[in-house]
């Protein structure tokens, strides 16, 4: 309600007789009055959709969900297949590289026990009484025995228990890899090898 002052052609002021509310100033959308108990009830207008931007209107799917096709499951299954195999190459090839070290390491170790065997006994008979001896052994086998003194017990027995054949003298290592030690005959104006292969 307001009050007008003023007469004639003026223009009339109209003067409220009560201040606006907090609530028509900063919310004028907003209905807030006071119910019986003295409780503030705010009535908020539905939002009208229709003036919104396509963007911001609420959407509902209307593709239903799709499944997997079978030709689409044949091909996940062919790559996982392809992935495991080559998981299992490459562990494989590790464990064979390990292995090939293993045998190297074998390798080094027996020539280590003939070197240490060829200076004792030439020390004491001569060079050529130790090639002698290290020739009549005749085989692999026989030249690894004569040497047993120079390599640890364990080295020694899995050897022996790992060497069929006379001539190749095996480990677990060399017997995965398709390897073998060959301890040749001793040559005039040489050393005595011990050769992987």
């Amino acid at each position: 309600m307001s009050i007008f002052f003023g007469s004639g052609t003026r223009s009339r002021v109209p003067v409220p007789l009560s201040p606006p509310s907090f609530s028509s100033l900063f919310f004028p959308g907003l209905d807030c009055t006071l119910s019986p108990p003295g409780r503030l009830s705010a009535a908020f207008p539905l939002h009208d959709f229709s003036h919104t931007a396509p963007h911001m209107r609420p959407t509902r799917s209307t593709h239903p969900h799709r499944a997997f096709t079978m030709v689409e499951m044949l091909i996940v299954i062919a790559v996982i297949g392809i992935m495991s195999a080559l998981v299992i190459s490459a562990f494989s090839n590790a464990a064979q590289d390990t292995r090939r070290v293993i045998a190297r390491q074998q390798q080094a170790a027996v020539q280590s026990a003939v070197n240490a065997w060829v200076n004792s006994v030439s020390q004491r008979q001569g060079l050529a009484q130790a090639r002698t001896l290290y020739n009549l052994a005749s085989s692999s086998k026989g030249r690894l025995q004569l040497v047993q003194g120079y390599l640890d017990e364990s080295t020694m027995s899995h050897f022996l228990s790992n060497t069929t054949n006379n001539g190749e003298v095996k480990s677990t290592a060399l017997s995965k890899t398709s390897q073998y030690l060959l301890l040749d005959t001793w040559a005039t104006n040489s050393y005595p090898k011990v050769e992987l292969k």
